[in-house]
């Protein structure tokens, strides 16, 4: 589990544009806030606890011992796995996006454009994981459902940073380490129990689902520009980027 990693958040250059769907939920077993960010897999956590994902739930003020926690996942796998699941409407928009090693270069250098051709869900993931958790952003998501009269445990005039970062691909067993630093381990493996019978999630563990990225799909520099690209998400999620650019899978494991 990923642990305070505000400071670099906050960095985030901008905010996802309005529309975005914004989930933020209270989870009063846990005695914590998740927030959902496009991409990761957090939405699927969010159904499975019995959530309305892209929802607002839990519209109270923080208390003390409130914790905010979230998913995140390989920046760059994230943007190329996103991609590749929009291939079809990216291609019928855009006929000029080409290969993916194209459509990745496309997107470094005109972002906006391939957001248009993908479509809205794939415009909202294709924002750095970082702006979805700046204080800033949670803070306003909360005030604005709340009336504006968001209370805070520290005396800040700022919504709780997020501390607590879920792995995409270790998902499964860092939610339930969380919930048992929570107190609350039973009551995690009831609720994934019956979300496995009613929906089939979590059948297996997260790395069976992660997207493997073929050798030569994508070349070693436009690998290489992309993690230039999203260091501030590297820096913000916890993750590595390999310095060469050579990606052989998305199930990277994130720094603990």
């Amino acid at each position: 589990i990923r642990r305070d990693a505000s400071a670099a958040c906050a960095q985030a250059q901008r905010a996802p544009r309005a529309g975005i769907r914004e989930g933020l939920h209270y989870v009063a077993k846990l005695q914590a806030w998740l927030v959902e960010v496009p991409g990761t897999g957090g939405s699927r956590l969010a159904e499975a606890l019995g959530l309305k994902s892209g929802l607002v739930g839990g519209r109270r003020p923080p208390r003390p011992g409130d914790v905010v926690f979230t998913v995140v996942r390989d920046p760059a796998c994230r943007v190329v796995d996103v991609l590749r699941r929009s291939a079809g409407l990216c291609a019928r928009n855009a006929s000029t996006l080409g290969d993916m090693d194209g459509t990745v270069r496309r997107l470094l250098s005109d972002q906006r454009s391939v957001a248009r051709a993908c479509g809205g869900p794939t415009a909202a993931a294709l924002v750095p994981q970082a702006a979805f958790l700046s204080p800033a952003r949670v803070h306003g998501i909360h005030a604005r459902y709340f009336g504006g009269r968001s209370q805070v445990t520290d005396g800040a005039n700022h919504f709780p940073a997020v501390t607590k970062m879920l792995r995409h691909e270790n998902l499964v067993s860092d939610f339930l380490a969380f919930c048992d630093e929570r107190q609350a381990l039973q009551w995690c493996h009831v609720t994934l129990l019956r979300s496995a019978l009613r929906t089939g999630w979590p059948g297996t563990s997260a790395e069976a689902h992660a997207s493997a990225m073929k050798q030569g799909e994508i070349s070693r520099e436009t690998m290489r520009q992309l993690h230039e690209h999203l260091r501030r998400d590297y820096a913000c999620t916890g993750y590595n980027a390999s310095d060469d650019g050579r990606v052989s899978t998305c199930a990277a494991i994130a720094t603990s």
